[in-house]
């Protein structure tokens, strides 16, 4: 299959957690369906230095019929060995299943039901040997299948990665799928505020006075070098930050805050301020964030 072509290929197994030597050994995608087909280089060259390329799932699952019907008659049904019905037990909390550990691995093709219940016990399952023997005998038949996509992965990980992930969005200019689909519509694009027709009233100011109303920028404007700060779907906002990811800083992001004067330290989330200003003795430290929401 060519890299830029969708493709609908059946599941082999499912990996959590993967160390980069099981990623190797088990998902490393072959040559041809790499991003570009050649090398396999990502548009951002995100990929190792032979340029290797394994898919990442977004978790999201559609279940036929076929598998909502096997999946319940497992549920409700009492056995000898395992007791009353799983579905009971989950309702009373005597019984925990985990939906991405037992049940999805039950349908790896080819995985017997000793090899299975071993992955389970090492993966921690809380499930009975019955439970987990009659699980797989239900769903083993069943093959999932996954929609191949050519695609960016962008890892917003933790708080403090946050930022410089959004920074990665505006660098790619990469917009979201339902605003690819409404583009030649307007009843989702962001629209400013009344607010922003006058300046921050001098009794809020803590130091420096406020932009004028004739300078405020457009709401979706992206007025900030993306390697100091990043001030997005903001209006009227003066932001400085002294961190610099370029000597071991990390971005300091603005979202939704409104005629406000921020003078941040470096790597910080400030979001949903209204006629603030944070500067001199009142400066945002490093590494503080800020939710006026």
């Amino acid at each position: 299959e060519s890299a830029t072509a969708s493709a609908v290929l059946p599941v082999l197994d499912f990996l959590q957690k993967a160390s980069e030597e099981e990623l190797r050994r088990k998902a490393l995608l072959p040559r041809a369906q790499r991003r570009d087909g050649s090398d396999g280089q990502g548009d951002h060259g995100d990929s190792g230095s032979d340029g290797e390329q394994c898919a990442v799932d977004t978790g999201i699952f559609s279940m036929s019929s076929e598998f909502v019907s096997a999946l319940l008659a497992w549920a409700i049904s009492p056995s000898e060995a395992a007791g009353p019905c799983a579905l009971d037990q989950v309702r009373k909390a005597e019984l925990y299943c985990d939906y991405y550990l037992e049940i999805v691995t039950a349908c790896i093709p080819g995985l017997g039901v000793d090899e299975y219940i071993g992955r389970m016990v090492n993966g921690g399952s809380k499930l009975s040997r019955a439970h987990l023997q009659s699980l797989h005998a239900a769903l083993e038949n069943l093959v999932f299948r996954a929609a191949y996509l050519p695609a960016t992965f962008l890892h917003f990980g933790s708080l403090s990665e946050f930022p410089a992930a959004v920074a990665a969005v505006q660098s790619l200019k990469l917009r979201p799928f339902y605003e690819l689909a409404n583009r030649d519509h307007q009843a989702i694009a962001p629209a400013p505020s009344s607010a922003c027709a006058s300046a921050i009233p001098s009794s809020t100011a803590a130091s420096a006075p406020a932009p004028a109303a004739a300078s405020l920028p457009p709401v979706d404007a992206v007025s900030a070098e993306p390697s100091s700060r990043l001030v997005l779907n903001s209006c009227g906002c003066a932001c400085d930050a002294t961190g610099d990811t370029r000597s071991g800083g990390q971005i300091a992001m603005v979202e939704m805050c409104e005629l406000s004067q921020l003078e941040l330290g470096g790597a910080n989330l400030v979001t949903g301020l209204r006629r603030m200003a944070l500067s001199g003795r009142f400066r945002v430290p490093a590494r503080i964030c800020l939710d006026g929401r």
